[in-house]
């Protein structure tokens, strides 16, 4: 079964695909454009870059990534990463069901799994990436306008608290006892 998680970094990895080679999207961004909660989507950012599909970077210009590799990547090795083998049923599982060598059904399952792990493994990210179709936006909310890929990789992620260029420090205020002040 193909769980929410594989559907999540479908979407994701998806997004990253139609942006150009290198272009990175801080978590909050990718997740907004995912339509995903944020902490769903960062343990599966983490799953996709142990499985060598995403790069994720730190600091001013950080940000997740596609690898050379995700770009040529299908489907089904996104569902990979995440899930493991996606199964229709159990009994397809190597060793799976006592009854397949007289289950009338077996044969069905069997090649049912067969073309799925056919059409998923088929279906490149880069190939719907640049399909041109965009996500309906989600219900009840506005479509996004979408922003440069340059803006993207020069603006600091906010949520890893990096200042924005520009903006004064704040200081914590001193009483007057801490400063030493004299009473006038």
């Amino acid at each position: 079964m193909v769980t929410r998680a594989a559907d999540y970094a479908l979407r994701a990895t998806l997004v990253l695909a139609g942006l150009p080679p290198g272009a990175r999207l801080c978590l909050g961004e990718l997740a907004g454009r995912c339509d995903v909660p944020p902490a769903y989507l960062y343990k599966v950012l983490k799953s996709l870059a142990r499985a060598g599909l995403l790069a994720a970077h730190r600091g001013v210009t950080g940000g997740y990534e596609l690898t050379a590799r995700a770009r040529e990547a299908s489907v089904l090795d996104v569902v990979e990463a995440v899930n493991g083998v996606p199964v229709l049923n159990t009994c397809v599982l190597a060793g799976g069901c006592h009854r397949a060598p007289t289950c009338p059904a077996h044969p069905v399952w069997q090649q049912a799994q067969e073309r799925m792990r056919e059409v998923l493994g088929g279906s490149r990210l880069a190939d719907l990436a640049g399909s041109g179709r965009a996500a309906p936006p989600a219900a009840g909310r506005p479509a996004r306008r979408p922003r440069a890929v340059q803006v993207l990789r020069e603006r600091p992620c906010v949520e890893h608290g990096i200042r924005q260029p520009g903006r004064a420090s704040r200081r914590p205020r001193s009483t007057n006892a801490e400063a030493g002040a004299r009473p006038s």
